[in-house]
């Protein structure tokens, strides 16, 4: 079976030349350390057109806010389970670990990427959580809840870490 090239007409050329730096910073804060931004806005990208052309999505910013969060969330397995696979072999976590270098961000890395992606929206980009849900699915108490947890766990990180 012969598959439909997707098509990218100027409209949604358009919206993605708006769309993209927004999305890669926002792939910067959600993705693991490991994954460059701009392969997690790709991914998300080759997969909206592999299910249909950009124009059909009603609101294609948060179709690909949700999917990038989605893709990171499985990079984050895929690199937990070779961690500890790894660690099982007796080898050491040297050569799997995300990169070491010293950023404010790094603290960050102990949330999952759907909580970076919750506060994200809401404490960088200043989204109301009415509006998280409408761009990552679920409800606005849920994003508020997860919001709450995320801030608590990063604040217990901060302060073991100042230990």
């Amino acid at each position: 079976m012969r598959r439909r090239r997707p098509r990218i007409d100027a409209s949604s050329r358009a919206e993605l030349e708006v769309l993209y730096v927004p999305l890669r910073r926002f792939a910067a804060a959600v993705g693991p350390a490991e994954i460059d931004p701009d392969d997690l806005v790709q991914e998300a990208l080759v997969g909206a057109l592999a299910r249909r052309d950009l124009a059909d999505y009603d609101d294609l910013g948060a179709y690909l806010r949700r999917s990038i969060v989605s893709i990171a969330a499985n990079h984050r397995r895929s690199f937990d389970r070779r961690r500890r696979a790894i660690t099982r072999l007796g080898g050491g976590l040297d050569d799997v670990g995300p990169p070491a270098y010293p950023s404010d961000v790094a603290d960050l890395s102990v949330l999952s990427p759907r909580a970076r992606a919750v506060l994200w929206l809401v404490d960088v980009e200043g989204r109301s959580y009415r509006e998280v849900a409408e761009l990552l699915g679920g409800t606005e108490e849920a994003h508020r809840a997860r919001a709450s947890r995320a801030r608590a766990q990063l604040r217990a990180h901060m302060e073991e870490a100042q230990r």
